[in-house]
């Protein structure tokens, strides 16, 4: 944790409130409310815990631009990745600019930090035969979300969420709520996957449909199983990847890649439309046999 000297003493009941007493106390159950139930998850379990050890025992009003400068730029020395990095750094202004509409603070420390530069993300596909092996090696449970992903593209948190109104079975097709943009979205739902997910139904509505894991346990999960069939750098995001790379190499443009991953900014999708020379030559030979 950083220290700093203190330039004044809080007097007020808000002013002496510890920065870890108003996240836990006053924000995180305002905040949290707003969120998908899996997102709400990684951020409880996983931003606010290093945040609070990091700013945790300092009265609210006090903590100042350079003590939260300084906790940046360790940060970005650290392995954390650029993402997730702005993912904390996003959580931490949140905060603060509660704070300032609440009458905690009078500023936000952290207003003039500037989010890490992200790269455009990688693009990693399989071939059929890796493919097919993740699918035939992973447990039951494990593997309706391999198939769910490959064939939806769906992120990680928007499977775990789908439940049993999500899927229009007349229509054929699947809509996603609990979307990293906020929006719904729907794609059109596969033959294979139709067949697994009217095993799983129940009749009640808001029943999940897909079996319960905790994001983290999901990504650990899959890990385990990619090292076992010989991927040593694939994660479960992956997939989402791997099924634009494949309609890109069928002949789908731009649009559609969007349409079937819920992207709004067509930047998001164009790295799958225009890949390298070595890259169309894999991914053909990877679809084509």
């Amino acid at each position: 944790m950083i220290s700093r000297v203190r330039k004044k003493t809080s007097s007020s009941p808000k002013e002496a409130l510890p920065f870890a007493t108003f996240v836990q106390r006053q924000y995180w159950p305002a905040a949290k409310a707003t969120l998908s139930a899996v997102w709400a998850d990684t951020v409880e379990h996983y931003h606010l815990p290093t945040l609070i050890k990091e700013f945790g025992a300092s009265p609210l009003a006090d903590i100042e631009a350079e003590q939260v400068e300084r906790w940046w730029g360790v940060l970005l020395q650290s392995n954390l990745a650029p993402a997730t990095a702005n993912k904390r750094l996003f959580r931490l202004k949140h905060i603060f600019k509660k704070a300032v509409e609440w009458g905690y603070r009078a500023d936000n420390p952290a207003r003039g930090i500037r989010k890490q530069r992200e790269s455009r993300g990688r693009v990693k596909w399989l071939s059929n035969a890796q493919r097919d092996q993740l699918v035939q090696r992973a447990n039951p449970e494990l593997r309706l979300y391999l198939v769910a992903a490959q064939y939806t593209g769906a992120r990680r948190r928007s499977l775990l969420e789908l439940r049993e109104q999500d899927v229009d079975f007349e229509r054929s097709t699947v809509t996603f709520r609990a979307t990293k943009n906020g929006e719904d979205y729907s794609v059109p739902l596969h033959p294979k996957l139709r067949e697994l997910l009217q095993e799983r139904l129940t009749g009640q509505p808001e029943a999940y449909l897909l079996p319960r894991y905790t994001a983290g346990a999901l990504s650990r999960a899959f890990k385990r199983l990619a090292l076992r069939s010989g991927l040593t750098d694939y994660r479960f995001h992956d997939l989402r990847h791997d099924l634009a790379t494949r309609l890109a190499c069928h002949g789908a443009n731009q649009r559609l890649i969007m349409d079937v991953l819920g992207h709004r900014d067509p930047r998001a999708s164009v790295r799958y439309t225009h890949l390298s020379h070595a890259a169309i030559k894999q991914t053909m030979e990877a679809c084509l046999g």
